[in-house]
């Protein structure tokens, strides 16, 4: 088993593990995965979850945005203003139930192994090596310096 390391501390350090890399390219050509038979490299995070976030929060703001225009109306804006405001807040909540539904979906029934992971923050080795096998070989070399000194230490306490 290969536990999920720990979650960052603060908004901007997780924000930074949603930044896309070169790597997520790759990914994207070969749509994930679902267009050829075999998983595209991804690290921790693959480009699809790194869209999910990226679109959460921008949903988010953009439904509090046009939320606090609808909630005081012409304080800040005229009619045009608001009948705007009101399709921009019905679209984007639309658009933000029907992507999450789908996350759900991709993480409970979509993906064998999905919802374990979730339920005990760890995953198999096979399946971290099939879906995320950048992220596995960086928690392997991050394992692998640790293994070594720790029988050493051992050694030397006998």
């Amino acid at each position: 088993m290969c536990t999920i390391t720990s979650a960052p501390r603060s908004l901007s350090a997780s924000c930074l593990l949603y930044v896309p890399q070169k790597v997520d390219i790759d990914w994207i050509k070969q749509g994930g995965g679902f267009i050829k038979s075999k998983h595209a490299p991804s690290g921790r995070f693959n480009p699809g979850e790194k869209l999910v976030f990226w679109f959460a929060l921008g949903a988010g703001l953009a439904v509090i945005v046009s939320g606090c225009l609808l909630m005081f109306p012409f304080y800040v804006t005229g009619i045009a203003g608001m009948q705007i405001a009101q399709i921009v807040h019905a679209v984007v909540a639309v658009l933000f139930v029907a992507v999450i539904i789908a996350h759900i979906y991709i993480g409970t029934l979509g993906m064998e192994g999905a919802f374990e992971a979730m339920a005990t923050g760890e995953v198999d080795l096979n399946w971290a090596k099939e879906h995320h096998d950048l992220w596995l070989k960086e928690q392997l070399a991050k394992e692998r310096p640790a293994a070594r000194s720790g029988p050493s230490t051992a050694a030397a306490a006998e």
